[in-house]
């Protein structure tokens, strides 16, 4: 299977058709790993998504969007770890990682 759509960036894998768009995951730099559909040839002609989305926020990117997510996972390009890696940690994680250090700094 082929891209129908000129893609410029290297480093994007593709991942098939859907409802005839293209459909690629991109690690560019390991920091945004984004998810894109392109639906012409002009370099314009797309919409992407960072790829931090988990089964609970699926729901809310696009259909299309939703099934690059989803072969993407299949495939062990996106993972447990990259999920969490790219979600900013809450207020209460910062709280207990900041509680852990003080701990350290006065025993």
């Amino acid at each position: 299977m082929t891209p129908k759509f000129k893609h410029d960036c290297e480093k994007c894998i593709f991942l098939g058709h859907y409802n005839e768009k293209d459909l690629y995951f991109c690690d560019q730099n390991s920091t945004n790993p984004t998810l894109i559909q392109r639906y012409s040839d002009d370099s314009g002609d797309y919409f992407s998504a960072i790829a931090i989305v988990n089964d609970s926020l699926v729901q809310s990117i696009s259909p299309d969007l939703r099934v690059a997510f989803l072969i993407a996972r299949e495939l062990g390009l996106i993972s447990e770890f990259t999920i969490k890696r790219m979600i900013p940690p809450t207020r209460e994680t910062r709280r207990n990682k900041n509680r852990g250090n003080n701990r350290k700094i006065f025993k």
